[in-house]
């Protein structure tokens, strides 16, 4: 049925009032492509509705889902009651077919790997090949390694709503493999009554705090939406949170396969054991608003401002013992795995590769985002839209890692090795005694490291289309034009600065040593790997600044050198220019509905940075472009009214990360060796071909059954390879590592979901249950040739939930599997490749209504304690991280 907009303007925006409080219908500044059907219908349906939390977060993503032209999954921030959400990334994890994820660089927050979830992934695509949108227009990030916006930066309540869409057509940004996420902000004009909301929570993340305090994680909240008049509307929110997330874990990493014994064949021993330890106080301030307006019957106008900032310190300490190639003494178990052998380091100068030593650092992290976004909705006449918007953002990252090493004394050391369990291979010092090796007065500092860098990033993204007949409440043929014009700045700067103790480059152990600033409480610490033969030595960053730290400036005390003239090839500023240009078709009839269409996109590239030439870095510039038309089409079949058959074919782009197309090279020299790592400004984006069908059975409200394939074939994978002898500008190097264009991968898949609740008398019993099988693979183009898996890319995700809700309680028991993830790719041996290992978790929620206005709720995640294991290709055991159980608890009320 066709609707006259312009005869009933304000029954029109009081409908999608009601849709963006239940999360049923798309803000009007979404696209159209993804709104609903039939809004009268829908509107009879909340009548007759009568239910909340997880049933009715399960009810709203299926009749969204049931409705869309697209492949779409939603969830709105209204319906979270309970959620345990600390930041966007984890409430996006709870959507089917996302997959959370940490910072995997290890160069997160303040340097760390995590462990708090940064990222998701769609449908296991890495968070970096897909894109995160403020309504539909792109956000600045501050993200030192790739695009992937920093989701743990961005307040859970800045939105009203968020879809999360699968296929693609012309009018949406290409530059997205995986799917795209739209954060949809909640509006104020059409409510007839305010909503006022406030949250607190606190709780418990097992953490052991015997070397640094931990402090009880605090989430504070608040939301307001309504009119300041009948015409003009306010959504307000604010939210605080403070966490602390540090985790002791242990490294067990070869630096090669084996070691060759003249006597012995293919002996593996331990290369390097490390104990590490890290808390990461974390703290975040939201602040959103918006404001919209109805000028006139026709017109609908919005303005949205937020500014976000994150304030994080890793307090991070390591014990290191390290078996160098040149151990002798082999001693042999029958097993063949274990034994021992002997380190011979007493010839070994200070500070050039001792076999034992202890770091500590702490890392400071401050980002944060701020944005301002305007746009309006024009019906010109009953059959012609037009709509514009635009947005600045801004996003800045900070990070200065600071470093103290203290290095062990040389000597001759025996210990022992066992390499049988794969999982928990150890070092053992045996002789001297461990009570002698892990005396803190025998590790002398040899230097205070500092290493400052900072990324910035302006985004100007502005979007404007004309549209007759195209919304999917009109039948018929439509139309849909428009363009997009996006210019992107990036900037990076790397610093390192170094402050020698004077005094133990002299003579050893006559300066400051790790005595000085021992950590009492280090010996009660019993992270993975630790026991009596091989004790946790760590310093305490608070003795390091009362002690150390003011007489750095003390010239007779410390010897400073500034390395930042050797770093320049680090640094980079790139500007980047998208101009784009969408055509689209509609059709919609009782049964059929259809967008096909194509987009052009123009990328300009204007890079500025520094390579090393004969020994000296020099500026360097580059410029490059590259154009694509993209065409899509998407195709839906109403079988009956409860089974739809889906069709959806586009090309998208994956495009390269700012580090890696900037004219930048670093040059290193590691021995006798003269290694080079580099950008590629050459490199090309990624170009996906992706195919999806699916079917959909609604058999009831609140029930659905989908099956879907999908294949995404990527020409130009990027990936990471070293080449060995290599003249550049007349310069021999040994290696040089630099990311290239590989020739291909694939990604096919099947994802399955079934949500539905039991009939009477156990009609309160449900079960939300999804699943994605992926096969991946792609093509080298070196002498691996075709390898069986992409970079994070794992080959399975499954989520099943057994859900029970009533007047008064909402519950849940959610398990998730995760399949094997690769990290690491070594071009030349797959034991250097890495992966995670898949696990399961489990975590639970209830949530007790005390009144209509008042709710309180507990949260378990992780309830079994699952730790993250990282393993080498050849299967052994190289990061486990103690991860723990988390609790929360909290209250929300409505005013």
């Amino acid at each position: 049925m066709k609707h006259s907009h312009k005869n009933d303007p304000i029954k029109k925006f009081s409908k999608v009032s009601k849709a963006v409080l239940l999360g049923l219908l798309y803000n009007m500044s979404a696209m159209s492509s993804v709104n609903a059907a039939d809004e009268e219908d829908k509107e009879q349906q909340l009548e007759q509705i009568m239910i909340t939390g997880t049933r009715l977060v399960s009810r709203n993503v299926i009749i969204q889902k049931q409705n869309s032209a697209q492949i779409v999954d939603s969830i709105g921030q209204d319906e979270v009651g309970g959620l345990a959400a600390g930041n966007a990334a984890e409430l996006l994890a709870k959507v089917s077919g996302l997959n959370p994820f940490e910072d995997l660089s290890g160069r997160g927050s303040g340097g760390s790997s995590g462990p708090e979830v940064r990222f998701v992934s769609i449908r296991g695509v890495r968070p970096d090949l897909n894109i995160t949108l403020l309504d539909g227009l792109t956000l600045a990030t501050s993200n030192f390694e790739n695009r992937a916006v920093y989701l743990d930066a961005f307040p859970v309540n800045l939105a009203g709503r968020t879809d999360v869409i699968k296929t693609f057509t012309p009018e949406m940004n290409p530059g997205a493999i995986g799917g795209q996420i739209d954060f949809i902000t909640r509006s104020g004009v059409d409510l007839a009554e305010p909503l006022f909301t406030v949250t607190a929570e606190t709780g418990k993340t097992e953490m052991d705090d015997s070397v640094q305090s931990v402090d009880a994680p605090l989430r504070l909240e608040a939301l307001y939406a309504g009119q300041i008049t009948k015409n003009v509307g306010l959504a307000l929110s604010a939210s605080y949170n403070q966490r602390d997330l540090g985790k002791p874990s242990q490294l067990t990493r070869g630096r090669s396969r084996s070691i060759d014994f003249p006597s012995e064949d293919d002996v593996r021993v331990v290369r390097e054991h490390r104990i590490l330890s890290e808390s990461a106080p974390t703290k975040r301030i939201g602040l959103s608003a918006k404001l919209d307006w109805t000028p006139d019957e026709d017109t609908y106008v919005w303005f949205t401002t937020a500014y976000n900032d994150l304030d994080q310190t890793i307090n991070h300490n390591k014990t290191d013992v390290r078996i160098p190639s040149s151990a002798e003494g082999l001693t042999l178990e029958p097993n063949g795995q274990s034994g021992t052998l002997r380190i011979d380091d007493s010839s070994v100068s200070f500070g050039t590769g001792r076999s034992a030593f202890s770091e500590v650092g702490e890392f400071v992290n401050k980002a944060d985002l701020a944005l301002f976004q305007a746009g309006i909705n024009k019906f010109v006449s009953d059959d012609i839209t037009v709509n514009a918007k635009a947005g600045y953002s801004e996003a800045n990252n900070s990070r200065e890692a600071e470093y103290y090493l203290f290095m062990r004394e040389g000597g001759i050391t025996d210990v022992s090795f066992d390499s049988s369990n794969i999982y928990e291979p150890s070092i053992e010092v045996i002789n001297p005694s461990p009570e002698s090796y892990f005396d803190p007065s025998k590790y002398s500092l040899l230097y205070r490291n500092m290493l400052p860098e900072k990324a910035k990033e302006q985004v100007l993204d502005a979007i404007v289309d004309i549209a007759f007949n195209a919304d999917f409440d009109d039948e018929g043929w439509g139309l849909k034009a428009g363009a997009q014009y996006r210019t992107t700045e990036r900037s990076y700067d790397f610093d390192w600065t170094t402050h020698y103790d004077i005094a133990n480059e002299t003579v050893e152990g006559t300066g400051y040593t790790l005595n000085d600033v021992f950590a009492e409480n280090s010996s009660n610490l019993s992270p993975p790997g630790s026991s009596d033969g091989f004790p946790a030595l760590f310093a305490d960053i608070n003795k390091i600044n009362k002690i150390i730290t003011p007489s750095l400036s003390d010239t007779a005390a410390f010897r400073f050198e500034n390395l930042d003239v050797n770093k320049f090839g680090s640094d980079y500023a790139i500007d980047e220019k998208v101009t784009s240009l969408f055509v689209q078709g509609v059709y919609q009839s009782e049964d059929i509905q259809s967008i096909f269409g194509l987009r052009y996109e123009k990328t300009t590239t204007d890079g500025a940075g520094y390579r090393e030439a004969n020994g000296i870095y020099e500026t360097s510039e580059n410029n490059g472009s590259y154009d694509f038309v993209l065409p899509s089409l998407l195709a839906n079949y109403n079988i009956q009214e409860d089974l739809i058959l889906r069709f959806a074919a586009s090309q998208t782009l994956g495009r390269p990360a700012f580090p890696e197309i900037s004219p930048s090279g670093e040059k290193e020299s590691i021995g006798l060796q003269n290694t080079l790592t580099r950008s590629n400004p050459d490199l090309k984006p990624r170009l996906s071909t992706n195919l999806d069908i699916s079917l959909e059975w609604y058999f009831s409200s609140d029930s659905m059954a989908t099956i879907g394939l999908f294949s995404k074939n990527i020409e130009d994978e990027i990936l990471t390879e070293t080449f060995t002898d290599v003249t550049i500008d007349g310069v021999l190097y040994d290696e040089v590592t630099q990311p290239i264009n590989a020739s291909k991968a694939t990604i096919k898949g099947v994802e399955l979901s079934f949500v539905s609740y039991l009939p009477e008398p156990y009609n309160n019993f449900g079960i939300s249950s999804n699943a994605i099988f992926m096969d991946t693979s792609f093509d080298t183009k070196g002498e691996r040739g075709e390898v069986d898996f992409l970079l994070y890319q794992p080959d399975s995700i499954i989520n099943i939930s057994l859900l029970y809700t009533d007047e008064n309680f909402d519950a849940s028991l959610s398990w998730n599997k995760t399949g094997d993830l690769p990290t690491v790719f070594n071009p030349s041996d797959a034991n250097g490749d890495r992966y995670n290992e898949g696990k399961a978790t489990l975590s639970a929620k209830l949530l007790y209504n005390i009144s209509q206005s008042t709710q309180v709720y507990i949260n378990g995640t992780n309830l079994t304690s699952e730790d993250s294991v990282e393993l080498t290709g050849e299967g052994y055991m190289y990061h486990n991280r103690l991860m723990g159980r988390t609790i929360n608890v909290g209250v929300t009320h409505s005013f």
